[in-house]
């Protein structure tokens, strides 16, 4: 087990973990905290980088409270599945590929959608960009679909030789039935006439397979429209997406039929001419959507909530606008302006909670802000406080239930005393509306090797924080259950 400064564990204790996470001790005011599970050793895809920038930990969750967790490993990339309730069985290897980056989704029965893309290191490409340095070409994607329970792990090609390919999104229908992967292709023989790794006129391509069958052939949504969602249903898949012309006023609702793979698509709304950043949210069970965007301005950026009723238009209601000035050193932006990117959570029945950190001089804070579908009515802010001495927060990561409990991870930087450089965060948010006192979960003395945390939660306010750290220069995955009060 880890060894860390708030959670010492002496490695005699190993083998009581599995029985510890299975019965929560007695919630408290702040939340039940169960002990912690090593789920393994973290690759940061070379022993030079440590920064924990290109580390990657993926989580997935239901309702029910089944749990994915996948990461990369110096194995390779590995995935480890919980049932509710109980803690996360043996890590399966899913590929020895190198610097591979992962999508999860979960479907209500525990069925598990991997999707991954690789470099298979084919072309080289002298001209990628400012710093004239060489990238070498290009990436293929890889799919694994498991069913709840023992199940071996196996793996099918999704995209050819002659092509090279970025997953843009995932998804799995609620029971398990259909499965959906957007990428963005590019032809290699474009790469290498235009000797650049990334060159204008990829595709925005939809491809649908049964559960453990064969994809079907793709389909376009065209080249300049910017995906924003991606749901399937036992019969169809829906994508959200800008105007495939390249009209950024426009989104689009691209439906794909399962059985035929025929492609309906219809005008949904104005989004107001958003440069889209990214984006991030979810549906609920009714498949009522709610995203938060981060848009491009010339000057900042501008964060909005869009809201779709299954079936109808779209809403926009803007949230925050963080306004800056050019200088030599690039755009800066204003004191007071959001801090780090947003995070959204979308519950199975409608409610969702946004959460974001915002800077300032004497410290940063903790934002969020609730809402209910179909509504795009959100609540004003509020401040949620955080820990004291006030010191730089990195970005939350939220989960909610439908009665409005919620989680909210979150890294604190710079701490500076008793040696301790980071500490990761947890606070709970009950279905009354308060907030508890923010619990230290794990703390180490090099914050560049701390992950930012990731969480889910189920319908009866259950759930897993997960995190990566390095307390002693040997990264580790670490998960944590919890119950909210």
């Amino acid at each position: 087990m880890r060894t860390h400064r708030l959670l010492s564990l002496a490695p005699a204790v190993l083998c009581a973990i599995a029985v510890q996470l299975v019965s929560a001790p007695a919630t408290s005011a702040h939340g039940a905290w169960l002990p912690p599970q090593t789920l393994g050793p973290v690759d940061y895809f070379g022993a030079d980088n440590q920064d924990g920038a290109d580390s990657q930990h993926i989580l997935a969750g239901n309702a029910r409270g089944d749990d994915a967790v996948v990461w990369e490993s110096p194995r390779g990339l590995l995935l480890a599945r919980a049932s509710p309730g109980r803690p996360f069985g043996p890590a399966q290897l899913l590929t020895r590929e190198r610097e591979a980056e992962a999508s999860v989704a979960i479907d209500d029965r525990g069925d598990v959608l991997v999707v991954w893309q690789y470099s298979d290191n084919s072309v080289v490409v002298p001209d990628v960009g400012v710093d004239g340095t060489e990238a070498i070409c290009c990436e293929r994607i890889k799919v694994a679909m498991l069913r709840a329970g023992p199940s071996r792990a196996s793996s099918v090609s999704l995209t050819p030789g002659s092509l090279s390919a970025r997953v843009e999104s995932i998804a799995i229908s609620g029971d398990g039935s259909l499965a959906s992967v957007v990428y963005r292709s590019t032809p290699r023989s474009l790469i290498k006439r235009a000797r650049l790794a990334y060159p204008p006129g990829s595709e925005l391509v939809v491809r649908l397979a049964a559960f453990d069958k064969g994809f079907g052939p793709a389909v376009d949504l065209g080249r300049k429209g910017i995906l924003l969602s991606l749901r399937a249903t036992a019969h169809q898949v829906i994508a959200l997406h800008t105007d495939p012309d390249g009209d950024a006023d426009t989104v689009h609702e691209a439906i794909i039929d399962a059985a035929t793979a025929r492609l309906r698509s219809r005008e949904v709304g104005d989004a107001g001419a958003l440069r889209f950043f990214s984006s991030i949210g979810g549906f609920d069970r009714d498949g009522d959507l709610a995203l938060l965007v981060e848009e491009n301005l010339n000057l900042g950026f501008s964060h909005d909530l869009i809201t779709q009723p299954v079936g109808k238009q779209l809403r926009v209601l803007p949230i925050a606008v963080e306004r800056g000035h050019e200088s030599e050193h690039g755009l800066i932006l204003e004191p007071s302006s959001i801090f780090d990117e947003p995070a959204l959570s979308v519950s199975p029945g409608g409610s969702f909670l946004g959460a974001w950190t915002v800077y300032s001089s004497g410290g940063d804070s903790l934002r969020v802000a609730t809402g209910r579908l179909p509504s795009a009515r959100l609540s004003s802010p509020t401040t949620v406080p955080l820990l004291s001495p006030t010191s730089p927060y990195g970005s939350p990561q939220v989960a909610t239930d439908s009665s409005g409990q919620a989680v909210v991870m979150v890294v604190r930087k710079e701490v500076g005393t008793n040696g301790v450089d980071a500490q990761v965060v947890g606070l709970f948010r009950t279905s009354s509306g308060r907030f508890t006192a923010p619990t230290v979960l794990d703390e180490v003395g090099n914050e560049n090797s701390l992950g930012d945390a990731v969480v889910t939660i189920n319908e009866h306010g259950e759930g897993t924080a997960l995190w990566e750290a390095d307390p002693n220069y040997k990264s580790e995955l670490v998960a944590r259950r919890f119950r909210v009060p």
